[in-house]
């Protein structure tokens, strides 16, 4: 049913059908959300404005079950172009480990 779906969806947008091809499965490796600490938007943000953003890593600690991973804790911060910070949060992730 996906298929069909995607087909039908190129068809209305006018694309050429798609080709699919089978593809050796790859276990995902990667940052992994394990919550955050905080979040919050202490100013509004309106269409037109110019965002950046800052992060600062808090705190790095190895896993205690998997040697292969481990936690760290980010501080992430979007300013505006006035440089007023619009949004923060402090989130906590799984990230791989380098080999030792």
């Amino acid at each position: 049913m996906g298929q069909d779906r995607e087909q039908r969806h190129d068809e209305l947008r006018g694309d050429q059908p798609r080709q699919h091809e089978e593809v050796d499965r790859v276990e995902p490796e990667g940052i992994v959300g394990a919550g955050f600490d905080e979040f919050r938007w202490p100013r509004p943000v309106r269409p037109g404005d110019e965002l950046r953003v800052e992060s600062e890593v808090l705190e790095v600690r190895p896993s205690k079950s998997r040697p292969e991973q481990g936690m760290i804790k980010v501080r992430t911060t979007t300013l505006n172009q006035r440089d007023e910070i619009v949004q923060v949060s402090v989130g906590n992730l799984v990230v791989p480990r380098r080999p030792m």
